[in-house]
């Protein structure tokens, strides 16, 4: 996905959730008439830890409801910064990287009874910026491919599994995460997770915790924290972490 000027994380925020909010026509609730199919999620995640990043998108199916088999369509925009090993003269091991990612990527979803699977592909953008004490800013812009793959499953009624795989060219990375949990109250999980982020010149493990089903209205909330490691440095620290979606 090509951009003439790169936008803001707050203008490019505002056109994401623009988009989804015009592609979904809620339906009028009037006495004797069938509600309009659920066709839209709209979610938000922020994530600290040595690293701090913001994202939202929105997934949309293009036939059928979010619990049928079809073809889907996922668009999101995030920004935050990481400390990574550079590699370039002068910038010594570490140096801070702001960035803004953004993609537009097309699949399809299964719906296998208790088993949700989906895995789309499409263009993505990363524009960083390379920064270090002392040393003038160097900005870069990439545009490439990513794919994405979900599983969110219910063995049983009172369990839990997920694990989702982004990789992308335009930085060369990879994210995976893995998480299971035991129903404590009514739809909310708890339990262990675990998650890999990697570049060509940064790894960092994370093990941890979650809830996930917490819920406020229309809003889904799942939170999570536990304790991460680089590669690139023998200390650890903690880390915290906080999605939201709401399906329209």
């Amino acid at each position: 996905m090509a951009f003439g000027t790169i936008l803001t994380p707050r203008e490019a925020a505002g056109v994401v959730m623009a988009l989804a909010l015009a592609a979904t026509s809620p339906a009028r609730a009037d006495e004797g008439t069938v509600p309009a199919p659920q066709r839209t999620v709209l979610f938000s995640s922020t994530d600290a830890g040595s690293s701090g990043f913001l994202s939202v998108g929105a997934k949309r199916t293009l036939a059928g409801s979010l619990d049928e088999s079809g073809p889907v369509a996922l668009a999101s925009v995030g920004a935050g910064g990481s400390p990574e090993r550079m590699g370039l003269p002068g910038l010594g091991d570490a140096a801070f990287r702001p960035a803004v990612q953004a993609s537009a990527l097309a699949g399809y979803q299964w719906a296998l009874g208790r088993t949700f699977l989906s895995l789309f592909a499409g263009p993505e953008l990363d524009r960083d910026r390379f920064s270090s004490a002392g040393r003038p800013a160097r900005e870069a812009t990439r545009i490439g491919a990513r794919v994405h793959g979900e599983i969110w499953m219910h063995p049983t009624d009172e369990t839990l599994v997920t694990g989702t795989a982004i990789a992308g060219t335009a930085r060369g990375h990879l994210w995976t995460r893995a998480s299971a949990g035991y129903k404590v109250w009514r739809d909310v999980f708890i339990g262990p997770e675990a998650s890999l982020y990697r570049t060509e010149d940064y790894r960092e493990w994370r093990v941890g915790a979650h809830a996930t089903g917490l819920q406020l209205g229309r809003f889904t909330f799942r939170l999570s924290t536990g304790w991460r490691r680089e590669d690139s440095s023998p200390k650890g620290g903690a880390y915290g972490g906080l999605s939201v979606h709401v399906k329209m």
